[in-house]
């Protein structure tokens, strides 16, 4: 064994250790004048298959284990699915596709969406345990996205008759179909337990018959509803905000602009007391509530990133999600996870679980934890540890390719080429089962993908398209 002589280094050592104190003082010091950052690691919605949520998908919904999300990749169009994260499975709900204003909500077993097609309009149930889907509502005004909890479903409803738009309840247990308030412009409502919150204004916007009309910037009341006592109550005047608050069984949040950004603001029904949750650089917008956290997208005051952020109301901590450059999306929450979407052509949806809120890093933000990586050999410090243009997460959850090579299947032809280029399997040494391996049918003008021995024009592949 060869043995290499240092130089002996232990003044300079010691001055740079000296230096490194110093330093790490100095960055105490400021750290200690300044507010502190929280920044979390998100990891996949399952350990095994995130391959299931991988995109183009949008609109998740969570509740307990379940989540309900849209998918866009269908060639026929989008449709609805639910999944069970613990079990790591999901079942399409819907064998149509559905149109592109769907919206949902979902709660327990219970998936309610809202659905139009020209000039007619429909809430539908879907039972998960006996499959079955029921028409809520069917009628000619346009609804917006319905909000469920337990038994009870609400949502908006243009207001042909009386002008502007209604609040709508349905009850499974009864069946009972309810107008909770109607003649004035509303945003979405949402419901938990015996109470509805919406905001409302006198005058905001008029719009076509049977359309509803949405809520610009603008000076708007809180109420809330309970659906017990069949009374209303007025939480917040003269609010200025656009967005829907969020309710649970304990509060009602909302947004509201003050000093030219919006912050976080909540009612506590057991104290009757108002406060102010945040107040800081960003407009706090979509809230979304579940026991004491609150999700948001944390909007720059430019416009120009949205970021994912839950809001825990007991320690007043915020907590920012991953940003990898893309614009986050559809925020929703639960006790136990908060998801969101980063909006990209291959949009996917992330899942942070609260309950092992520290325990996985991601610094090379490719979607893959740090104790994962090393498991597998990747290198965690790399989003693409084997150089071949795709991220391990997507070799790994994806493609099911190998991130420690750039040709899994040995073929002559790199993973990203077989996955992006050619269209055949990255995987498969002979794609198509002809005898004939997919490199050769490339290098011979032929198709990866077809037996069939009609040549090709390499122009069909556009090679100079793509760096690999």
């Amino acid at each position: 064994m060869t043995t290499i002589q240092r130089p002996n280094s232990r003044p300079v050592a010691a001055t740079l250790l000296i230096s490194f104190v110093l330093a790490l003082a100095l960055a105490a010091l400021v750290e200690g004048l300044k507010p502190a950052a929280t920044f979390a690691a998100a990891q996949y919605p399952y350990k095994s298959q995130p391959q299931l949520f991988n995109g183009p998908v949008a609109k998740p919904f969570l509740s307990g284990d379940r989540m309900a999300y849209v998918t866009l990749w269908e060639s026929a169009g989008q449709y609805l699915y639910i999944t069970d994260l613990a079990a790591g499975n999901d079942e399409k709900i819907t064998s149509y596709p559905v149109a592109a204003n769907t919206e949902i909500g979902i709660s327990g077993n219970y998936i309610v969406w809202s659905n139009g097609y020209k000039n007619k309009w429909n809430v539908f149930l879907f039972d998960k345990f006996s499959h079955a889907t029921q028409v809520v509502a069917d009628t000619m005004n346009e609804v917006s996205r319905p909000s469920i909890d337990g038994t009870k479903i609400v949502w908006r409803e243009a207001n042909f008759d009386q002008g502007g738009a209604m609040i709508r309840l349905f009850d499974q247990s009864t069946s009972e179909h309810r107008t909770v308030s109607a003649g004035k412009f509303y945003t979405n409502p949402v419901v938990a337990g015996n109470r509805v919150a919406w905001f409302e204004t006198q005058t905001s916007c008029i719009n076509d018959a049977y359309r509803l009309c949405n809520l610009d910037a603008g000076v708007k009341d809180l109420v809330v509803y309970d659906t017990v006592q069949k009374t209303q109550q007025v939480i917040a005047q003269s609010v200025h905000t656009v967005y829907a608050p969020a309710i649970s069984v304990s509060r009602v949040v909302w947004t509201e602009k003050k000093n030219g950004h919006y912050d976080l603001f909540q009612y506590e029904f057991t104290t009757g007391a108002t406060t102010r949750l945040t107040q800081n650089d960003l407009d706090e917008t979509y809230p979304v509530l579940a026991s004491g956290r609150v999700g948001y997208l944390g909007m720059s005051l430019n416009g120009t990133r949205r970021v994912a952020h839950v809001f825990d109301i007991a320690t007043k901590s915020d907590t920012a999600m991953q940003f990898k450059g893309v614009n986050h999306g559809w925020v929703t929450i639960t006790d136990q996870k908060m998801a969101w979407v980063e909006i990209r052509k291959d949009s996917r949806i992330y899942i942070y679980d609260f309950a092992i809120t520290g325990q996985f890093t991601d610094v090379d933000t490719d979607g893959l934890s740090e104790p994962v990586e090393t498991k597998i050999g990747t290198d965690p410090q790399e989003k693409d540890t084997d150089g071949d243009g795709i991220s391990d997460t997507d070799e790994i959850t994806l493609f099911k390719t190998n991130p420690l090579t750039v040709d899994s299947d040995g073929d002559g032809l790199t993973d990203y080429r077989e996955s992006f280029l050619y269209k055949s399997n990255p995987t498969k040494f002979d794609t198509d089962g002809d005898g004939y391996h997919d490199g050769l049918e490339i290098k011979t003008n032929h198709s990866p993908t077809s037996k069939s021995k009609i040549k090709v024009s390499p122009s069909r592949y556009e090679w100079s398209a793509l760096p690999r």
